[in-house]
């Protein structure tokens, strides 16, 4: 239905009455309908007031006293199509990935029902995929800006790509997750993913909270993998890696940084590659920006006598019964 807006509307749409001193406004019932008809077919508050030459409270107040049900935050927002039934129930690789990214790097306002999530701008593509993968019609935003100090002089210079879903629904299903507004240091692994894909879920909070780093001491390749976050969800990835490749990760406790803050991390060339060729393995998404790191230490693996010999004796280990 087409919205037309009636322009020129003037103080006759009202009856103003003095009772005892205090102004009262009394819409009138044909003028009533008409606004409640806007309403239903979309029309903002904000301008059904300014149509009518009412106070958004006044509208407010007179829509609760005709039991009109008010459009909360997360639906006055939403202007764009999104599948809100996503995370109902994680029971795929792509869904356990984006909800372990969520659960590492994105934000959810309970209050508002808007949940965030903020990358890199090298993560374009990924984050364009997420949003694709998701059916949302809103745009990536780009923000790009400086931090200042107290002198006014620039400290840090931010680019980065954000998605943003405004939907009620998604909120209260990320929560059955443990992904509540304030998660930092609270955040506990989920109990109701899949053994078999949370592979998946490890692979989305890496994503978000984890890091390779590649360098060279000399002659000696040194890469790193490294996880971030609560003590509960970094226990959590180190046991499901050493379940599932065999090797353990050293945990670092940062609490001293910040409350509840620890970390997981991984050295040498074969383990690495080995664990990070696990994680890749069938990943419905990829984060270039990471993954090229893991192709470095694929190459050095594939031509180090050392890496090669550490392989079969691996494979060896792994096929026996």
């Amino acid at each position: 239905m087409e919205i037309t807006l009636k322009k020129n509307w003037t103080r006759s749409s009202k009856i103003m009455c003095n009772i005892a001193y205090m102004k009262k406004i009394i819409i009138l019932p044909n003028t009533s309908k008409e606004m409640i008809t806007l309403y239903h077919n979309g029309l903002s508050i904000k301008k059904i007031a300014k149509n009518f030459d009412f106070s958004r409270n006044t509208i407010q107040r007179h829509f609760k006293q005709n039991k009109v049900s008010i459009r909360n935050q997360s639906e006055v927002n939403r202007k764009y199509t999104i599948n809100d039934k996503f995370f109902e129930e994680i029971d795929t690789p792509i869904k356990a990935q984006v909800l372990g990214l969520i659960a590492a790097d994105g934000y959810n306002s309970q209050d508002k029902g808007t949940i965030e999530i903020t990358l890199n701008e090298k993560d374009y593509v990924y984050l364009e995929k997420i949003r694709l993968t998701l059916n949302s019609g809103k745009p990536l935003k780009f923000f790009d800006y400086n931090l200042l100090n107290n002198e006014n002089k620039f400290t840090n210079y931010y680019k980065y790509w954000r998605l943003t879903i405004y939907n009620k629904k998604i909120s209260n299903d990320l929560i059955k997750y443990g992904i509540i507004q304030n998660k930092s240091s609270c955040l506990r692994p989920p109990n109701n993913i899949p053994e078999y894909i949370e592979k998946f879920f490890v692979l989305g909070l890496f994503d978000g909270d984890g890091g390779i780093s590649v360098t060279y001491r000399g002659s000696c390749f040194s890469p790193q993998i490294m996880f971030c976050g609560t003590k509960e969800m970094c226990f959590y990835v180190k046991n499901i890696i050493k379940r599932e490749t065999g090797f353990d990760m050293t945990i670092t406790d940062k609490t001293k940084q910040s409350k509840n803050h620890f970390s997981i991390s991984s050295g040498g060339a074969f383990k690495n590659f080995k664990i990070l060729e696990w994680l890749y393995k069938d990943a419905p998404i990829i984060m270039e920006r990471k993954y090229e790191k893991f192709l470095i230490i694929k190459e050095y693996f594939q031509k180090s006598k050392t890496c090669q010999t550490k392989e079969k004796k691996y494979l060896s280990k792994i096929s026996l019964p």
